[in-house]
Formats: structure tokens, C-alpha cells, sequence
């Protein structure tokens, strides 16, 4: 087998790669079987509940390739053909291929490490596995191109659109949306957990049957800003903003650098991405990971270059760690292949290694993940079996409109890719109007026509194959249009409008040489005026009648602010039912963790209510509870009665502070 050799000048990271590229296939083999024979062993020791053989496997296979590489002068032919196929198929060399091998059985190691609950005693030591395989995964499929760094002025431009998108996401943060509700508080309860030493596993499930990764990046958050509103709504305004940055480059990639800008600027102030990148939830970040997916993945298409494959497989395994929406791209992209395979025979042929890559690349990342779900299948189909239509619901469907099965799904379908531009959304968000607003949904048409003018372009069927998927997936659950389905397509809504004010930008160009200047002035303009008049909208118009403080949420928000000013509060008696409870909206419990809250559900006086063993107890009473409110008045007189009111007056809550026994 015959070795390219590499000066062994660290001066660079370049330099580094090459020396560890090209390094001597026994040396490589030597190192990395002990290393996985020592992380065997070690986690071999901590009596997790593994597959039994698997560590024994593990240990004798590398024993077996370490002798290999420490006898032979040469590796043996056969050992030496096992590397040589993939060699050839990556276009690698054959050290590169020991890595890929080691990247796979590190990777192996590190989902069997993992335990199926959300407390691991020795989750460094797993997430260190995890951690090697994804390095040598990177250094197997390493291609001698490298990286193309961006200019400074795209950086720098990246950089400007970002942080003015996370301004309009973060200002105000904690007033809008004006409630932190109880999904949210449910998500910084469970990142809590990372905190208070009840959980440390991110390779498991938490609130809700969400990945856990989620919440130890809100635990991060907490441990800055504390049990607030802030803590848990600043990562998800920070990942709104990081997907302006990366649709403006991706908006250059695909198209041009034209789209790139105008895509953004109209990103900033879109009222949709807005609203969620407000929202302590998991869902915008799916945006971001599928907008770097499928960039990196065009990219590295259009440039034959595989190290983009390999970044689009790492975040197509990360981003399996957040929203439920993410699995939607492992259908998209051998959908779009197969298109490519019809109309790019040539080139298709010449990247299915790198696709090989992609997928390889993904499933190291998501292996503690993927194992976990193996051992707990009703975990991962829980968040598709909460909104999947059942047969139950589509017999009765069909019936109720004398139609069949298949027409209540198509016009379940139908509904969702409405939600574009002419169905108003619903559920999660509901501000009276599509998607998209009335310009920049006639924007939009105009774009999905002018990419179907190029129907043979692959770059019009990335585009389609998202918006048509997205549509898609949201039509074949309940209650469609439901905006939380919708968050990962924004970024690509955005890029459909900035390709057609651009493309109609360069027509009106040829026609008009002489105003070619003042045209792409307009345009940017025109993007301006769009981004400022959807933040107009979602400020000034969707959220003061929003502002409900009689809404569930509102109460438990305005409660807990007013707890949070008397620390002196350690208890309160909740007379809400049937409407709410007290630990029925997660806020209170999230905000002020220290209140203990008490639920008397039935009419004051009912021997199956609990005992108040308080001398000077608290009670809050809602205002459907005046009678319960006068009964506990006349057995604690004397106490002081706070009324908690909208700015119109209106009562949200009694709260009655006793201050003497019975």
C-alpha cells in the first residue's frame, strides 16, 4: 500500500489535517483501536444496560486490529482490500478509511453507553464517545478542498442582518408575547432538571416526549438569567437570528446575492418567524437546521465538494435532537435526488459517495438518540401520534360529509399548502391571516411561477419539495393550518419572496438600462418596507388585543409576577376549578418555584377538600368563585383583599390574605 507522507509541521490547521490524513495506516490503526478498547472497558465498567455481547465484541475486534497494525510491516492483504473499497468509493485514502471505520464503532459504543432514563451517572464519558465519533467522521470524510471561508464582507454582512433580527426578537421579550404559557414553563421545568441534578441526560426524552438536548440548552440560558421569562425565550431569539445570518447565505448560494439580501432583510421583520422566535420552544429551531441542511447540501452539489455533504449529515443528525418537524428532511432529500437522478444523471452519479456521506455523517450524530428510541419506540412516534389522523377521525369525517377517506385527506392537504398565502393560521398562533400577508404573499406567487418556468432546474425543486412537504405534513394532521407546524418553512417563504422581487428586479433592468441603479434601490426598499410593515403588524396590531389578561396563561403570568414581589408568600390556597388549576399552567410552578400551590377544587366548606393548615393562609379565587370568595371572608375575617385588574378594569383574580386563625 503506498503512503503519501506529510511534513510534520504543525504551523496550521491545515497542515494538522494533512499529517493526520496522510498519516501511516498502522500508526492509526494502533491509536485508535487502544483508544477504543480503553472507552470500552471504561464504560464496560459502569454496568449500564447495554446489549450484553456488544462490549466483548467491541473489546476482541479491537484487540484484533490493534495486533494487525503492531505485527505487520504492512497490513494484511485482506485488511488491506477492506480499506481500499471505501477508499475508492469516498475518493479517501486509506487512513481516512480506518477513520470512517472507528468513526462507525465509536459511534456504535457511544449508543450502547447510553442508558434509557434522564440520569446517567457517567454521561461525560458518553458524550466524550460521541464527541471522538463525530471528529473522526469529519476527519474520515475529510475532502482535500477544505472549507471555503466566506469573504469579510459576507461575514460581515451575515453578521449585521443577524443581530438586527435578534433586536426584533429579543426587545420586550418577557411582555410579548405578554404570557409565558404553560408549554413553555413545561420546557423550562424540564431544563430545570439539568440543573437540580435530576437529569444529565441529553441522549434521552423530556417534557413531552422532546429530545432532552433541547432543555440542557435552556438549562445554559437558566443559569444566566435565573427562573424568568428572559431565560427561556433568549435561545430561541438568538436562533431566530442566526437563521436570518444563514438565509442570507444561503439566499447567495442559491441564487444569488441579491435574493441573499432581500431573503433577509424581509426575514427580520416577518410577523410569523417573529412570533416564534419569541416562544421559549424547541420549533424555530428546526428553521435553522434545515436551512443549513439543505444549504450546505446545494452547495457541496454545485461545487463537488464533500465536506459540505459531511455538514449537511452532521446538522441532519443534530437537528433529529430538537422539533418534530426535522424528520421530514430524510424523505426530502432522496426525493430530490431522485429528481437529479432523472435530469443530472451524470452529476448524481458522481455524488452518490458524498450522499453516502450525508447519511453516514448523520447517523453517527444521532446514535445515542437513535438508541434510545429503538428501546423506547413509543417515544419517538408520541409527538406524530398526538396529531396524526386516525382512522377513527377520518371514517367519521367522511360520513359527517357524505364524501370519501381519500377527499377528507385531500382537502385536509389542500387546507395545509393554503396556508401559504390564503388560510388563516390557527392553534399556537392565530393572527387573522395566512402566512404570508397580503404583499408578500402576491410576492410569493409570483416566485413559485418564475421557478416554475425552470422546472428542470434542481434549485426550483429544493424549493417545492419543502413548501410541498411542509404543506403536506401540516394537512395530514389535526386541526391544519396549526402555525407551530409550519416554523422550519419560513426561512424558505422568505427566499421565495427576495428570488422574486430580484428576478423582477434584473427584467425590469434590461427594459430600463438607464434606471438599473435606482431599480435595485427599489428593491431593497420594497424588502424594507415589507419586513417593516409585517413587524408593524405583529407590535402594533396582532399583540395589544392579545394582551387578554383573563386568558389562562395571563392569570398564571400575572400571578406569578405579583408572587415574585412577596417573597414573604410561601403558600397559596388556588380556587380556579373547573376552569384551572394552579399547576394547570406550568408558569407559576417555573417563575416561582418556591410558592407551594394548593388546588381546592370543590365548593369551600366540601369535606373532600384539602385541609388548610396554614395559621394565616393565602387564598387567590377566580372571578366565577365569588361564592367561595364570601365563605372564606366569613370564616377568616378581618384579612385584606387584593383585586387583581386588566387596565379596562376588568377582574382577573381575588387574592385574600388572612391574618388571623378561624
Amino acid at each position: 500500500m503506498r503512503i503519501q507522507k506529510a511534513n510534520l509541521n504543525l504551523g496550521s490547521h491545515r497542515e494538522i489535517l494533512q499529517n493526520l490524513i496522510y498519516a501511516h495506516p498502522r500508526g492509526v490503526l494502533m491509536v485508535t483501536s487502544l483508544l477504543l478498547l480503553i472507552f470500552t472497558q471504561t464504560t464496560n465498567s459502569t454496568h449500564r444496560p447495554v446489549v450484553e455481547w456488544m462490549p466483548a465484541a467491541l473489546s476482541v475486534l479491537s484487540i484484533i486490529l490493534f495486533l494487525f497494525g503492531f505485527q505487520s510491516k504492512e497490513l494484511p492483504d485482506d485488511l488491506r482490500a477492506f480499506f481500499t473499497g471505501p477508499s475508492r468509493f469516498f475518493s479517501i485514502t486509506p487512513t481516512q478509511s480506518i477513520y470512517l471505520l472507528f468513526s462507525i464503532l465509536f459511534s456504535v459504543l457511544a449508543a450502547m453507553s447510553n442508558t434509557l432514563g434522564g440520569f446517567q451517572e457517567s454521561i461525560w464519558l458518553t458524550i466524550m464517545i460521541w464527541l471522538i465519533s463525530i471528529f473522526l467522521v469529519f476527519l474520515g470524510l475529510w475532502d482535500p478542498g477544505g472549507l471555503t471561508i466566506p469573504t469579510r464582507r459576507t461575514l460581515l454582512s451575515a453578521a449585521v442582518l443577524g443581530f438586527t433580527g435578534f433586536l426584533v426578537r429579543f426587545i420586550s421579550v418577557t411582555t410579548i408575547p405578554v404570557a409565558l404559557t404553560g408549554d413553555e414553563a413545561s420546557m423550562g421545568l424540564s431544563a430545570l432538571s439539568f440543573i437540580e441534578g435530576v437529569s444529565n441526560n441529553i441522549f434521552a426524552v423530556g417534557w413531552f416526549s422532546f429530545p432532552s438536548f433541547f432543555y440542557f440548552i435552556e438549562s445554559l440560558s437558566i443559569r444566566i438569567f435565573g427562573n424568568t421569562t428572559v431565560a427561556l425565550r433568549f435561545p430561541s431569539a438568538i436562533a431566530g437570528g442566526l437563521t436570518v445570518s444563514c438565509v442570507y447565505i444561503i439566499g447567495r448560494t442559491l441564487f444569488n446575492r441579491q435574493t441573499g439580501w432581500l431573503a433577509a432583510i424581509f426575514l427580520i421583520g416577518f410577523h410569523f418567524h417573529i412570533h416564534f422566535s419569541r416562544l421559549g420552544l424547541n420549533n424555530i429551531w428546526d428553521g435553522l437546521s434545515i436551512v443549513i441542511i439543505l444549504g450546505s447540501f446545494w452547495y457541496g452539489w454545485q461545487k463537488d465538494r464533500r465536506i459540505y455533504f459531511v455538514i449537511a449529515g452532521f446538522w441532519l443528525g443534530l437537528a433529529q435532537y430538537f422539533y418534530v418537524s426535522s424528520k421530514i428532511v430524510p424523505v426530502l432529500i432522496p426525493a430530490w435526488a431522485g429528481l437529479a437522478f432523472f435530469w443530472d444523471r451524470e452529476k448524481f452519479k458522481k455524488h452518490i459517495g458524498n450522499l453516502a456521506a450525508l447519511f453516514i455523517t448523520a447517523v453517527v450524530v444521532v446514535s445515542p438518540l437513535a438508541w434510545f428510541y429503538i428501546q423506547n419506540p413509543s417515544e419517538f412516534m408520541a409527538p406524530i401520534e398526538r396529531v396524526r389522523l386516525t382512522p377513527e377521525w377520518l371514517a367519521s369525517k367522511a360520513a359527517e360529509n357524505a364524501i370519501t377517506e381519500w377527499q377528507v385527506i385531500a382537502d385536509q392537504v389542500w387546507i395545509g399548502l393554503k396556508a401559504f398565502a390564503y388560510e388563516p393560521l390557527r392553534a399556537w398562533y392565530a393572527p387573522g391571516t395566512p402566512l404570508l400577508r397580503p404583499a408578500p404573499a402576491a410576492l410569493f406567487l409570483i416566485g413559485l411561477a418564475l421557478l416554475l418556468v425552470r422546472s428542470k432546474d434542481l434549485r426550483t425543486w429544493l424549493v417545492f419539495l419543502v413548501l410541498l412537504g411542509f404543506g403536506m405534513v401540516s394537512g395530514l394532521s389535526f386541526d391544519p393550518p396549526a402555525a407551530q407546524r409550519y416554523v422550519a418553512v419560513a426561512p424558505w417563504l422568505a427566499l421565495v419572496c427576495g428570488f422574486a422581487i430580484a428576478e423582477t428586479t434584473v427584467r425590469l433592468k434590461d427594459l430600463w438600462p438607464n434606471l438599473g441603479r435606482g431599480l435595485v434601490v427599489g428593491s431593497f426598499l420594497l424588502a424594507a418596507y415589507l419586513a417593516f410593515d409585517d413587524a408593524r403588524f405583529y407590535f402594533f396590531e396582532y399583540t395589544p388585543p392579545t394582551t387578554e389578561w383573563t386568558d389562562n396563561n395571563a392569570v398564571a403570568q400575572h400571578l406569578a409576577d405579583y408572587l415574585r414581589t412577596r417573597p414573604d408568600i410561601e403558600e397559596v390556597y388556588f380556587l380556579g376549578m373547573p376552569r384551572m388549576g394552579y399547576y394547570s399552567i406550568q408558569s407559576t410552578n417555573f417563575l416561582v418555584p418556591d410558592v407551594n400551590g394548593v388546588d381546592v377544587n370543590e365548593d369551600w366548606g366540601s369535606p373532600n377538600n384539602p385541609e388548610v393548615k396554614s395559621n394565616e393562609p393565602v387564598f387567590v379565587l377566580l372571578p366565577h368563585k365569588e361564592e367561595d370568595l364570601k365563605a372564606i371572608m366569613a370564616d377568616y375575617p378581618g384579612g385584606d383583599l387584593l383585586e387583581a385588574r386588566t387596565p379596562e378594569g376588568e377582574l382577573i383574580y381575588w387574592m385574600y390574605e388572612t391574618t388571623k386563625t378561624k
